[in-house]
């Protein structure tokens, strides 16, 4: 159980402070190497980020179908339990129009 404690305190950490990807592959293969060999290889596995993300052409552009509301619940239910408990409001901030999708990418959001 204390394995499945610290993969959660891990990605939850990651997610909150925007750890960079390389950051927590690095960190995991040092936690690794001390004796954790329970722990995930790469941030994408600790955070379990999809590979790939179903797009369609719709009037020209590449659109991407994102289920908002389900994904905020999920978000909500696998990181932020315990600090969420003793509020009723959380304020969301977006920004999206042409945000782009990885930094080394031309394609936008």
């Amino acid at each position: 159980m204390a394995s499945l404690s610290l993969t959660t305190d891990l990605a939850s950490w990651a997610s909150h402070f925007q750890v960079k990807n390389n950051a927590v592959d690095n960190l995991l293969k040092i936690l690794q190497k001390h004796g954790h060999t329970h722990l995930p290889s790469s941030a994408r596995s600790l955070l379990k980020t999809p590979r790939h993300i179903p797009t369609m052409q719709k009037c020209g552009m590449e659109y991407l179908h994102y289920p908002l509301r389900q994904q905020l619940l999920n978000i909500l239910k696998k990181y932020l339990a315990e600090e969420i408990l003793d509020h009723d409001t959380i304020n969301l901030s977006f920004s999206i129009d042409g945000l782009p999708l990885f930094k080394s990418s031309v394609k936008v959001m």
